[in-house]
């Protein structure tokens, strides 16, 4: 059977079990924080009280909390707020950042990847417009640790090597080693085996070349992790080995831990159930003395799964029940599902599958409430299975068909693999009872009888097939058909979007060349017909002095006239913008807030720039145009950064300081601003992403593809 297993019986992955995946891949997001010991962050704990407020004393905060971070979640939170508020007072952008930076890191550590990820964009911004690079790095790295938790895995390779290039560029060794350890795991999730072990080899080689004794740890225990995986259990011991060995010596209780821990693992594999236990029990005392409490929980699981092999029930149950508290007691959702699976594979042993539905009905109920969709799939799977050994044939069906229609969404092939497997298995084993029920029948009566008795059944037997083979059909026939008008309709609502993005992508090609063509009349027509007439005024005010004063009005007049003539002109069209193109056109817009003693506003330019086509630049100009004016209007801001970054695309990141306000409710409104940009970053075939709420500022992300919009160049 495809049943739920444990860590110590299959090979990891990060998309079965998230807590897993924390522990066994070791990215460096909680064991080398648990590394340092509580006697050095009390140290600076110390420190910090006789510290002045100042950006030390701030730095010294986030050394701390991130020494809790994975102890104390109370204590942390009072930290972060601490932080925050000193920040805020210095009108210190690092330190905000580094709020943004660990309040992101609680949110992922919570399964709440999305809210982590607005809170590093904030980070990212702030720190970028500092030229904070080592942050950047960091930060880069911790953005491209959430979007792999989400299974976003190509994105978050992406991030890894931007925050390679930089502390490459910093000479970051340490840096230079994490990330080539994160990179590993990237391919260790997609069973890219090779490419996996070529990372972190050169992670464990690196860190031994610098005589980084913490980096070199968990490296040796993802190979040995890989090893394990692909059944070379000696290959697997001598890494883990390694890693014991040197977290020893530098007594370094987290990896102590998983040093024993993952041994356990690889002595269970190889049914030595005794040494897998004593392996385990070193690593609880070891995960007690520092209070790292998801490790122990996750060995008690494995414990437990060692007790169940060995038929002894009882403490398998108890080990599952200790594992349950700690989980509940931190309110850890993922954990508390975890155990709750192992303790209905206990009842199940036991052949009390009412219990063990109950158990996955109330995980369901769990899963869904916090989100944790990833488990969905195999709590559908188990009790599908439970189902069918109750005998429950229509209930195991229903089951195993929402396992498939989850799955479906991601892999369509697999999804009509299960339901053919589920056919077989039902038919066969229908069929494997009507023939015991038989056998049994037969040992009762004499041959004639016998007869007789196989003869009828097989009738029956052969109408039930029938009569299930039509079910079946006619649901796969109205399934298709279901579907079939779904994609139809699809369909057609698509190239009803279409006809309505052409007709907008030629009215806003209209207005524009209108608009440059009344820019031009105005400026080559009226603009010089009042230049002229200017002349003649100063002429005839020359000839005729009596009526100096009138014709010096009426001269002043006539100049005004031609210099906001310029300006409209200006405004419809700027001369720079088709001179020069967006990127003049863009400083030339913020320039006019350099002697501004109430804002600040900000361009910064990166990549390979090009000249784009025109349509293109004056699209991308009228939407910088109309979002600085949305924040002159409305947002009270301090401070406005525009980024444009040239790649094989145009991102472009504006963000302001200012009052923010609800993105929800200002998109349902049909605010115009924001509707005109939406309207022209499609005509763009672009992205556009708000991200704003009340008070916090206002950020906006847009993607343009550029590869056929590039100008000629003669």
């Amino acid at each position: 059977m495809n049943r739920y297993m444990t860590p110590a019986l299959v090979p990891i992955r990060t998309t079965v079990l998230t807590i897993i995946a924390m522990i066994f891949a070791m990215d460096y997001s909680s064991s080398c924080l648990l590394g340092q010991s509580l006697a050095e962050i009390d140290s600076i704990e110390k420190v910090i009280i006789t510290q002045d407020n100042d950006t030390n004393k701030i730095n010294n905060l986030v050394i701390v909390t991130k020494g809790y971070i994975y102890r104390d979640l109370n204590k942390v939170e009072s930290l972060i707020d601490d932080i925050l508020l000193l920040s805020q007072n210095l009108k210190f952008y690092p330190g905000i950042a580094d709020y943004y930076y660990l309040k992101s890191i609680l949110y992922k550590n919570n399964l709440n990847y999305d809210s982590s990820l607005i809170l590093l964009n904030n980070a990212l911004a702030l720190i970028d417009s500092v030229n904070d690079f080592r942050r950047l790095a960091n930060y880069y790295r911790l953005y491209a640790m959430t979007l792999h938790k989400q299974g976003l895995n190509i994105t978050a390779s992406v991030y890894y090597k931007r925050s390679l290039m930089l502390y490459e560029d910093l000479n970051d060794q340490e840096g230079i080693t994490k990330t080539y350890n994160s990179l590993g795991i990237i391919y260790d999730d997609a069973m890219k085996y090779d490419s996996a072990l070529h990372y972190y080899f050169k992670s464990l080689s690196l860190a031994e070349k610098n005589m980084d004794f913490q980096n070199q740890m968990p490296p040796c225990i993802n190979i040995g992790r890989i090893f394990n995986d692909m059944k070379d259990a000696e290959k697997a011991i001598e890494f883990f080995n390694k890693c014991l060995d040197i977290s020893t010596r530098q007594k370094n209780i987290s990896f102590i831990g998983q040093s024993y821990n993952n041994l356990g693992m690889v002595f269970h594999n190889l049914n030595k159930f005794e040494e897998a236990l004593k392996n385990y029990g070193i690593a609880i005392e070891n995960f007690n003395s520092i209070d790292a409490i998801r490790d122990k929980a996750t060995t008690l699981i494995n414990m437990g799964n060692v007790y169940r092999a060995l038929g002894d029930k009882t403490n398998a149950l108890k080990k599952y029940h200790e594992s349950l508290a700690i989980y509940k007691s931190h309110g850890i959702i993922h954990g508390i599902i975890d155990a709750e699976i192992h303790i209905a594979l206990y009842y199940e042993d036991i052949g009390n599958y009412t219990r063990t539905l109950q158990i996955y009905d109330s995980c369901l109920t769990l899963a869904k409430e916090s989100n944790y969709l990833e488990i969905m799939p195999i709590l559908y799977n188990n009790i599908y299975k439970d189902y069918e050994l109750a005998g429950n044939w229509s209930q195991a069906f229903h089951y195993q068909s929402l396992h498939t229609a989850l799955k479906d969404s991601i892999y369509t092939l697999e999804k009509e693999r299960i339901i053919n497997d589920l056919e077989l298995n039902y038919e066969k084993e229908k069929n494997e009872a009507q023939i015991l029920l038989l056998q049994n029948d037969n040992l009762q009566k004499d041959i004639a009888l016998k007869k007789r008795t196989i003869q009828r059944n097989i009738y029956i037997f052969i109408a039930l097939i029938i009569v299930i083979s039509g079910l079946l059909s006619f649901g796969l026939f109205y399934t298709r058909s279901r579907k079939n008008k779904i994609i139809m309709e699809q369909k057609l609502r698509q190239l009803e979007d279409e006809k309505k993005l052409l007709a907008a992508q030629s009215i806003v090609e209209g207005q524009e060349q209108e608009r440059k063509r009344i820019a031009y009349d105005l400026h080559d027509g009226i603009g010089i017909l009042l230049s002229s007439a200017r002349l003649q005024f100063s002429s005839i005010i020359e000839k005729v002095p009596k009526h100096k004063e009138l014709l010096d009005r009426a001269n002043k007049l006539i100049e005004q006239a031609a210099t906001d003539i310029r300006k409209i002109s200006h405004n419809m069209m700027p001369g720079i913008l088709t001179k020069f193109g967006l990127l003049e056109a863009a400083e030339s817009l913020f320039d006019q807030f350099e002697d501004s003693p109430d804002i600040s506003a900000t361009v910064n330019i990166t990549g390979n720039p090009v000249r784009l086509t025109e349509n293109t630049e004056i699209m991308l100009y009228r939407i910088v145009q109309e979002l600085l004016n949305n924040t002159i209007k409305h947002a009270s801001a301090q401070n406005i950064v525009l980024h444009f970054h040239f790649t094989d695309k145009l991102q472009i990141q504006y963000s302001d300081d200012g009052r923010g306000f609800n993105v929800d409710e200002k998109m349902g409104s049909g605010t115009f601003g924001l509707k005109s940009i939406q309207s022209r970053v499609n005509f763009l075939s672009g992205e556009l992403t708000f991200e704003s709420k009340p008070g916090k500022g206002f950020t906006c992300f847009i993607h343009v593809p550029i590869q056929n919009q590039i100008a000629e160049v003669n």
